[in-house]
């Protein structure tokens, strides 16, 4: 019995002793750091996506729903898919940069001629944005 107690003594002192070592040479708050910065700061849906014929493009309508505002500096920090295939981008209303604040929201124009998307068929979007933002939505056309 005396054993078995000095084996498990010296198990929590070894475990002890490694987590001591980790927190003073700053493996632990690195780690933290770097899981932290993989997680969005802030939630992004999209709450419409219309197809305009006429201009050959459809617009994605993104909302932030917080809890912070949402920072972009330019249009390459979009990106949106329509069923898995990558659309170009044409341009950001209100603005190609800016800041979307909670409850705001973006319009992302999208280029239709190379996208090929039909308004008669159902899509899958798929929209990355900056600070690691993601949204994802099913549409079907209407009647």
């Amino acid at each position: 019995s005396t054993v078995v107690i000095s084996v498990v003594l010296m198990i929590i002192g070894v475990f002890l002793a490694i987590l001591v070592y980790l927190t003073l040479s700053g493996a632990l708050p690195s780690m933290y750091q770097r899981q932290e910065a993989a997680l969005p700061k802030t939630n992004i849906a999209i709450i419409n996506f219309i197809g305009d014929t006429g201009k050959n493009q459809w617009n994605v309508t993104i909302r932030n729903n917080g809890p912070v505002s949402l920072q972009y500096k330019d249009i390459n920090e979009w990106q949106v898919f329509v069923d898995d295939k990558r659309a170009d981008i044409s341009s950001i209303e209100p603005s190609s940069s800016g800041t979307i604040q909670v409850n705001g929201v973006i319009k992302i124009i999208i280029d239709n001629s190379t996208l090929g998307a039909s308004i008669h068929q159902p899509h899958t979007v798929k929209v990355f944005g900056p600070q690691a933002t993601q949204a994802f939505a099913g549409w079907s056309p209407q009647g």
